[in-house]
């Protein structure tokens, strides 16, 4: 299927062939049809058709990473990964791509998806508390 084909279908179908490709209507089309949860503060879980295969897929979405570094009893400095406190409310843009298992003709072994790709803007919820933010730890 051509790009020219497939902008002429209304739904190409789940075996479509796999290519890396976007388009500003995959944005659009994600932004009416997912829907996002929040299974844990800070955690979204954002899950609808893809825009291009319209295989159901689920998409995590974290707000937060720290990474924090300490001294151990022998003198060796490791790294800890964590989740932080959220940021105050306001609009993120994540960039986000088809994730789903199914058939897609010409998709590389180490890859995943149809090949479509998007970026997403999140805002958040109205009322939504400004979380105060953490102490410094200090050197």
């Amino acid at each position: 299927m051509t790009d020219r084909d497939e902008e002429q279908a209304p739904y190409p179908g789940p075996e479509i062939e796999y290519r890396e490709t976007t388009r500003p209507e995959y944005a659009e089309w994600v932004s009416e049809k997912f829907t996002i949860e929040e299974p844990e503060p800070g955690t979204q879980i954002v899950r609808g058709p893809c825009p291009r295969c319209r295989t159901v897929i689920d998409i995590p979405v974290v707000s937060a990473v720290f990474r924090l570094v300490v001294d151990d009893t022998l003198g060796a400095t490791r790294a800890m990964w964590g989740r932080g406190r959220p940021s105050a409310p306001s609009p993120q843009v994540e960039p986000m791509m088809c994730t789903c298992e199914g058939p897609h003709p010409g998709r590389p072994p180490d890859h995943v998806g149809c090949g479509a790709y998007w970026n997403l803007t999140i805002s958040p919820p109205p009322g939504q508390p400004t979380p105060s933010p953490l102490p410094d730890p200090g050197p």
